[in-house]
C-alpha cells in the first residue's frame, strides 16, 4: 500500500466533504500514485500553530478516486474512507513516534516511498486507527437517535461529519 504522508499548513483543503484539492492545495502531489493520504499539521511558518493543527494528525483519506476538477487546476480527489479531524486530531508522536521524528526532526515535507519498516508499520496503523475512529464516531452519533425513537431512516449529511 502506497501512503502519502505530508505536512499540512492550513485547514480547508480537504473540505468537510472529503474533497482534496478543492482549493488546489498540494497541486501535482494529488496526481501521484497512492492508496491513502495522512495529513499532519506542520511545515514552515506559524500558520499550522495559528490553526491549532501543528504536529497533529488532521485528516486521513483511504482509497482515492481522482477526477479532473471543474473549478481549479489539477485533480480533485475523494476517498472511500475519509476522516477530518483538523485541530481535534491527536499528536502524531502519540500514535507514530518514528513518523513524527522523521517529519519533524528529519526535515521531510512529504513521504510516498522510502519509509522504514517501523514507519510503514505506523502509517498503516494510523489508517486502521482512522477506520476504527470513524466506526466509533458513527455508532456514538447513531445511538442517541435510536434511544429516543427517531423515525428518520437517513440522517442529514452533517450528522456524519467530524465536529
Amino acid at each position: 500500500m502506497r501512503i502519502l504522508l505530508y505536512k499540512r499548513t492550513h485547514i480547508g483543503d480537504p473540505d468537510e466533504r472529503g474533497r482534496f484539492g478543492i482549493h488546489d492545495c498540494m497541486g501535482n502531489v494529488r496526481a501521484c500514485e497512492y492508496d491513502a493520504v495522512i495529513g499532519v499539521g506542520g511545515g514552515i511558518g506559524a500558520e499550522p500553530q495559528l490553526y491549532g493543527i501543528d504536529r497533529k494528525i488532521n485528516w486521513v483519506g483511504i482509497y482515492p478516486t481522482k477526477t479532473q476538477s471543474q473549478t481549479s487546476k489539477g485533480l480533485l480527489v475523494t476517498f472511500k474512507h475519509f476522516l477530518l479531524l483538523d485541530k481535534k486530531g491527536p499528536l502524531l508522536k502519540n500514535l507514530a513516534p518514528y513518523l513524527a521524528k522523521r517529519l519533524f526532526e528529519g526535515g521531510v515535507r512529504l513521504l510516498i516511498t522510502g519509509y522504514s519498516v517501523e514507519e510503514l508499520f505506523e502509517a498503516k496503523g494510523i489508517l486502521e486507527w482512522a477506520k476504527e475512529y470513524q466506526r466509533s464516531e458513527f455508532i456514538s452519533l447513531s445511538v442517541p437517535k435510536a434511544k429516543y425513537g427517531c423515525k428518520i431512516k437517513c440522517k442529514p449529511e452533517h450528522v456524519y461529519r467530524q465536529k
